[in-house]
């Protein structure tokens, strides 16, 4: 069930409605671990059982921690629960892939990676990291962490919490605040439009070109291949918006996923407003103990940290080597243009370049190289994104027959958002009439988009992107 479902906004709905009629605290923490593992259940039901295993080894080796009073003992205990928890990923991810499925005379169902498993995997390593450095307190009740771990909003695609942002929010699980419920409804009809009216728009055309692969005409993979760049972007921040508002009318407020990542001047910006829990995650957990580490070996410390870290990022989305090329290209430029900042930016001082004319030029340059690396996220494979990459550098770039109207309306509504949103532009500002119409407007096209597609007997809401990782 996709969370641009009708089923699922009634789910959404029901819950929101019944959860304060139940007592507060320890009954309604207990409704929300019921319910989503519920939710999860119609996705996953094969699957349940991995997500109840890993909340299980991450709550009794937190606790375990804890207790541990020897510097030894402690890093044991973590190093073995760390361990436990990360192995079921590790195994569908990577394992699994290069056996074909077949290991142990595993079904192909059986094997398929069980849905969100990235997601709530790195929420449960954040948690037990957080409790052996001491900057979040083992939680000793089972049940409150069942809640925290199965969320539904963010269940299946993030975005990742960490323990100590929203464990200590649960005591306040269906607490009506007038404000707060509004800004929910707000993110929640805005990350429904972004799925529905743009997403889902785009995704036909794109699919139309990468099926075709390197077969396509240079001209067609370039505008698929844009497309697609603001097909996820549109998906997977949609995704982010509806679970944060679905939070907020919950009365629970989930960490910002997504900053307007397409106006960004540099790859390291990009990368700090792209994804920005698993950012923060791999920035926390993985680059900065290796700079520390690695402190003593001065830049070249610093540059084998950060190709490690994209290398992770990469590899996070899959076991492919398209994946591996993915996070270390990203890993190399992220690097160069670190230790190059100074230079870069005294260079561009002493040029004399209007810096109006500097930023649109970054902007631009930043959101090119992001676009033709997601061919290596698009593509079939890396083969197939050589391939790609061959035809657009040689060519020939023929007129395309793709659609160019209504693809462009919307990334340019798209944009348009993002440039208000980078002036902190809110409704709010509106006169009530005329913020009003624009919640009209966004809820009508959502709908009259799914009437469409149900009346010309296409799916009514595709999955998110990244259900799959």
């Amino acid at each position: 069930m996709s969370t641009s479902s009708p089923q699922y906004l009634a789910f959404l709905a029901a819950v929101v409605l019944l959860l304060p009629m139940l007592p507060r605290g320890g009954p309604r923490i207990a409704a929300i671990a019921i319910v989503s593992c519920a939710w999860y259940a119609i996705f996953e039901r094969s699957h349940l059982a991995m997500l109840a295993l890993i909340s299980a080894t991450a709550w009794v080796g937190g606790v375990v921690v804890e207790r541990m009073r020897g510097d030894q003992s402690k890093r044991a205990a973590f190093t073995v629960a760390l361990g436990l928890t990360l192995m079921p990923l590790f195994a569908f991810k990577y394992v699994v892939p290069a056996t074909g499925g077949a290991a142990s005379g595993w079904t192909l169902a059986a094997a398929a990676l069980p849905v969100g498993i990235s997601f709530y995997s790195f929420q449960a390593a954040a948690y037990l990291i957080d409790v052996f450095i001491g900057v979040q307190p083992a939680e000793p009740r089972f049940w409150r962490f069942a809640a925290f771990m199965s969320f539904f909003p963010q269940l299946t695609a993030g975005p990742i919490s960490r323990g100590r942002q929203l464990l200590p929010q649960l005591p306040h699980l269906g607490e009506f605040d007038a404000v707060r419920a509004v800004a929910g409804a707000r993110a929640l009809l805005l990350g429904f439009f972004m799925k529905v009216v743009i997403a889902d728009s785009i995704a036909p055309v794109v699919e139309d070109v990468y099926s075709q692969g390197a077969a396509a005409s240079a001209t067609d993979l370039l505008l698929g291949t844009i497309y697609f760049s603001f097909q996820v972007y549109a998906d997977f921040a949609g995704y982010s918006l509806m679970a944060i508002g679905a939070g907020r009318l919950l009365g629970v407020e989930l960490p910002q996923n997504f900053a307007q990542p397409y106006l960004s001047q540099s790859l390291t910006e990009y990368w700090r407003t792209w994804h920005m829990t698993l950012s923060a995650w791999v920035r926390d957990y993985i680059l900065t103990p290796l700079q520390l580490s690695w402190r003593r070996s001065g830049n070249i410390g610093l540059a084998a940290a950060i190709v490690v870290t994209f290398v992770v990022v990469g590899v996070w989305h899959g076991g492919a080597w398209k994946f591996f090329w993915f996070g270390l290209i990203h890993g190399v430029l992220v690097m160069v243009a670190t230790l190059t900042a100074r230079r870069r930016s005294r260079f561009w001082l002493r040029s004399g370049v209007p810096q109006h004319a500097l930023a649109i030029a970054r902007v631009l340059g930043t959101f090119s190289v992001v676009t033709l690396t997601f061919v290596l996220f698009r593509s079939a494979g890396t083969a197939e994104a050589v391939a790609i990459y061959r035809r657009l550098m040689t060519g020939p770039y023929p007129p395309s027959a793709l659609p160019l109207l209504w693809p462009g309306l919307a990334i340019a509504v798209l944009i348009t958002g993002d440039l208000l949103a980078r002036r902190n532009f809110t409704p709010d500002r509106l006169p009530a009439a005329a913020r009003w119409t624009l919640y009209h407007a966004a809820a009508s096209t959502g709908l009259a988009v799914f009437l469409w597609r149900y009346l010309s007997g296409n799916p009514v809401a595709n999955q998110f992107i990244y259900y799959k990782f």
